[in-house]
């Protein structure tokens, strides 16, 4: 990797509580949004209703009381979500939410795991995402690629994936794969822990690790963070 393009934790200043297009980056975690609701409502259907009235509401208004907001974008979202569903129910008199599904409503604690499962899922998809664009925009690069299939497939040998990569036109040793490889988990990390540090008001490395560690996530960031 270049050096140069190398981002260090405390160089990233965007804190979410002061974006300035609220809606854009409310969507990067809407697929996190409606796997929550689903699992809370247990309906398809009226989950995707509730995050539409939701991100209505975040296009029209942004983030409610937004300058007093600190710490995590998704204890934030968590709590909007929740409230957004239980708005959607009242303002329709439904009677068929059941209780229990009211009561997981009110108190969270049952869903918790399986919110932080979903934003754990679509930080990591946005990071593959960055890196596959960050593959087609520089010339001759091939991380995406070489880490996605390494992660694919990982009792190949470096052998046998560069002879599955040159197969596809990408050509390289299988000490030259090895190298790459290494080089490409430090971007992948790279880009998940840049992504991490954006939904965050604190941004102090201390912050950014634990958010990191609460998520599950320092197996794929050590490379990184020991850069």
């Amino acid at each position: 990797m270049n050096r140069s393009h190398a981002i260090r934790i405390g160089d990233i200043s965007t804190r979410w509580s002061c974006v300035a297009d609220v809606n854009r980056f409310t969507l990067r975690y809407a697929p996190a949004m409606l796997t929550y609701l689903e699992a809370i409502l247990r309906d398809s259907d009226v989950a995707r209703d509730v995050l539409q009235d939701f991100l209505v509401k975040i296009l029209e208004r942004g983030f409610a009381d937004r300058e007093g907001k600190a710490g995590r974008f998704r204890d934030y979202l968590t709590v909007a979500v929740r409230n957004s569903a239980l708005s959607y129910f009242r303002s329709r008199r439904s009677t068929s939410l059941a209780p229990e599904l009211l009561d997981s409503l009110a108190s969270p604690s049952e869903n918790d795991e399986r919110w932080k499962q979903s934003w754990t899922e679509c930080l990591l998809q946005r990071a593959w995402r960055a890196l596959e664009d960050y593959q087609e925009k520089t010339s001759g690069n091939r991380y995406f690629a070489i880490l996605r299939l390494s992660t694919d497939q990982p009792s190949l040998s470096s052998q046998e994936a560069a002879a599955i990569l040159a197969e596809k036109g990408m050509p390289l040793s299988a000490d030259a794969f090895r190298q790459q490889l290494r080089r490409a988990r430090i971007q992948f990390a790279q880009f998940l822990v840049q992504e991490v540090q954006e939904t965050l008001d604190v941004q102090t490395r201390s912050e950014v690790v634990d958010e990191l560690r609460s998520l599950g996530l320092m197996p794929y960031v050590r490379p990184f963070l020991e850069r």
